[in-house]
């Protein structure tokens, strides 16, 4: 398996260029498709007066000034041992951190922080706004052990998908001096995860909650991969037979709803502490919504989304990602378009690539798409307005953080 691994890494320069020039030969075709802008709205019950105070509230936190502040901290930790002979090892500790955790969209950290100021004050408490407090600082350690999952998975996700980019630069395991060693870099970020917690939060009352939402969550999202690396094996054709909807929805539930919502969300309700059972079963289902329309925003970004912004495009249909689109596509298609699909899907190929867009323009799949996102927006307003409570207001902002997003 590493012999084969190897012998794909090819150099990114090639590559890179390969991907500029699918992106201008598949420009025409986008302006064909998206003649007109993303036509769905965001719910109106947002701007209810109801949820005001608190909606002004999480607008007043200043969530990346709490995380950089603590950046260098959480950085030094990482990086020190009491074992002098352990020194080179904690310089390429260093390295695998700035380039892989330090900068990254902080989408769950700032999510963490969110729900933190929702449920870790009450609306009349003012000690919300004391940013220095050991509370405060204890969630930012938090939402920074959630980028270190978050760069835990991406470093391994990117080696088994055999990606070029990552964020518009080359995938750590792409690095000239990296290779596979990525792998090893992936524990150490893994790793870095349970010294922090173990260094914050032991003897806590919230430290074994806590221990078990990060142990559940990578157990579940490992098994999200695994689903991921069955419908497309490596050197193989996609497993076509696989790509239903239901199968589509148990991997975006296990390898992307878990840890991107409901992580967040259930440690900021653990270090708050006083919350139910029933509190949690009721976020874990909200958060499910959320996280499949996460998802499926992402799908429609790799085929209909701007590369200026994203740093992709068509990856999904390169390596035969199980996707809404291909999975609508394949429920939908007449004989002849699937044969002309099963053709061109996973292969890397630029005329590949513009020949399943063009598939997914004549079966009408982003009109059907907008379809789907609007019952979904449905949905998920409906879920949180049967909470009747002001922290609806969280979900409502989590919502608009990711509705009709560009990248």
């Amino acid at each position: 398996m590493t012999c084969n691994l190897t012998t794909r890494l090819y150099s990114i320069i090639p590559c890179f260029r390969r991907t500029l020039r699918q992106n201008q030969c598949l420009n025409s075709f986008k302006k064909s498709v998206i003649s007109r802008e993303y036509s769905s709205t965001f719910p109106s019950k947002y701007h209810e007066d109801k949820y005001g105070e608190l909606r002004n509230r999480l607008a007043s936190v200043p969530y990346l000034n709490l995380l950089n502040k603590e950046v260098d901290s959480i950085h030094h930790e990482l990086s020190y041992e009491k074992d002098k002979r352990l020194e080179d090892v904690l310089k390429w500790c260093s390295k695998v951190f700035n380039y892989n955790a330090r900068n990254g969209k902080k989408i769950r950290a700032v999510a963490l922080l969110k729900a933190y100021c929702t449920y870790g004050f009450s609306i009349d408490d003012a000690t919300w706004k004391q940013w220095d407090s050991d509370s405060w600082r204890s969630a930012v350690i938090l939402a920074w052990c959630i980028e270190l999952l978050q760069a835990y998975f991406i470093v391994l996700d990117d080696i088994m998908d055999q990606s070029v980019l990552r964020r518009g630069e080359p995938c750590w395991y792409k690095k000239p001096d990296v290779g596979l060693c990525a792998i090893n870099d992936a524990l150490l970020l893994h790793c870095g995860i349970y010294k922090l917690l173990q260094k914050h939060f032991a003897g806590s009352k919230c430290y074994m909650n806590v221990l078990h939402e990060f142990l559940q969550v990578t157990h579940e999202t490992v098994y999200g991969q695994c689903i991921d690396m069955m419908c497309n094996p490596i050197n193989q054709k996609p497993r076509f037979d696989m790509f239903t909807f239901e199968r589509y929805l148990t991997l975006v539930e296990y390898k992307t709803t878990n840890y991107t919502y409901r992580l967040p969300v259930h440690l900021a309700m653990h270090l708050a502490g006083g919350y139910l059972v029933k509190d949690f079963e009721f976020t874990r289902k909200l958060c499910l919504k959320l996280g499949l329309y996460f998802q499926s925003q992402d799908d429609r970004l790799d085929c209909f989304g701007k590369f200026e912004l994203t740093g992709k495009v068509g990856n999904d249909i390169r390596e035969g990602k199980c996707t809404w689109f291909s999975v609508k596509f394949l429920e939908e298609a007449s004989e002849s378009m699937k044969k002309e699909f099963l053709e061109n899907y996973g292969v890397d190929d630029e005329d590949a690539i513009t020949k399943v867009l063009e598939l997914y323009r004549k079966a009408n799949l982003l009109e059907r798409f907008e379809e789907f996102d609007e019952k979904l927006c449905a949905e998920i307003s409906t879920l949180i307005e049967s909470m009747n409570d002001i922290k609806g207001a969280l979900f409502y902002d989590l919502f608009a953080q990711i509705r009709r997003r560009e990248k």
